[in-house]
C-alpha cells in the first residue's frame, strides 16, 4: 500500500507553525509530519506531490483562486518546498493541481493522505488529518459517495477557491436544506439532472469543470451521457433503447 501525500499542505502547515522560526527546525518539522503519516496508515511506501506551474482551471473560470493573490505565505515557505523535493522527492505537478494528480494515482493499493476534505471527491482510501477528521483514522469512499460529494460542492461551492455555487446568492440555510436530497441519489445522472434543475437558467458547468478533482489524466468534466447518447456518438441506432447512467461522461 502506497501513501499518496499531499505536498503542498505540508508545506503550507509547518510553514505556518513554524513562524519566523529556524529553517532547519522547520525541515525537522516535515521528517516529523511524513513519519506520522506513515504510522497513521501503517505504510511506509510514500508519494508526495508538490504544486508547479500552471492550472488549467483558470483558464475555465478566470476568478478561479483570484482570492488569493495578495495572501501572505509563511516565511520559510521555499525552503520548505525545496527541503521536499531535495530531501523527499516529491515530485513537482505542472498544469493542474496536487489534488488532480492524487486523484488519478488513486487505485486499489493507494491511500490519499492529506487534510483537504475536497479530496473525498474521489473514491477509494483516504487518511485526512484536520481536526475534523483524523479521529476516522482510513476511510473508504465508494464511486457513489464521491459523485454525491462532488455535485454537493456544486451547490455549497468552495469559498476558499473563490466558487460560489448557490450559497451566496440563496443563502446558507437554504443551500443546506438544497442538497438534502443528494444525500439519498445513488444515480451519477440523477445527481447531475437533480443540480441542474436548482441551478435553472444559470450554468453552472464551469464552476463543475473547476470543482471536479481529475479521475483519468488530463480529463476535463462534462455532463453524464445517457446510454442512447454514447451510442449515437457512436454511430450506433437502437430506438428501444432504455435510457441508463453510462458513468461520469468525460471528455
Amino acid at each position: 500500500m502506497t501513501n499518496l501525500i499531499d505536498g503542498d499542505m505540508i508545506q503550507y502547515s509547518v510553514g505556518w507553525s513554524i513562524g519566523d522560526g529556524e529553517v532547519e527546525d522547520a525541515y525537522r518539522r516535515v521528517d516529523e509530519f511524513l513519519k506520522w503519516i506513515t504510522e497513521q496508515t501503517g505504510h511506509t511506501e510514500s508519494r508526495i506531490f508538490i504544486q508547479g506551474e500552471g492550472n488549467f482551471r483558470k483558464e475555465i473560470l478566470p476568478e478561479y483562486k483570484a482570492n488569493r493573490r495578495d495572501k501572505a505565505k509563511p516565511t520559510h515557505h521555499e525552503a520548505i518546498r525545496e527541503y521536499l523535493i531535495g530531501a523527499w522527492r516529491a515530485e513537482v505537478v505542472d498544469g493542474e493541481e496536487v489534488d488532480d494528480k492524487l486523484g488519478y494515482t488513486q487505485g486499489d493499493g493507494t491511500i490519499i493522505c492529506s487534510g483537504d476534505k475536497d479530496l473525498d471527491c474521489i473514491p477509494g482510501k483516504h487518511f485526512n488529518w484536520s481536526k475534523k477528521y483524523v479521529d476516522k483514522g482510513i476511510y473508504e469512499l465508494s464511486e457513489v459517495e464521491s459523485n454525491r460529494f462532488f455535485y454537493t460542492q456544486c451547490l455549497t461551492g468552495d469559498s476558499t477557491d473563490n466558487i460560489n455555487g448557490l450559497k451566496k446568492s440563496v443563502g446558507k440555510v437554504a443551500t443546506k436544506k438544497i442538497k438534502e436530497p443528494l444525500l439519498t441519489m445513488e444515480s451519477n445522472i440523477d445527481m447531475y439532472n437533480y443540480v441542474s434543475s436548482i441551478y435553472g437558467d444559470y450554468n453552472f458547468h464551469p464552476q463543475a469543470k473547476c470543482l471536479w478533482i481529475r479521475r483519468k489524466e488530463n480529463e476535463i468534466w462534462e455532463p453524464p451521457k445517457m446510454v442512447e447518447d454514447v451510442r449515437q456518438d457512436m454511430g450506433m441506432q437502437d430506438k428501444g433503447i432504455k435510457q441508463e447512467n453510462t458513468g461520469l461522461g468525460m471528455g
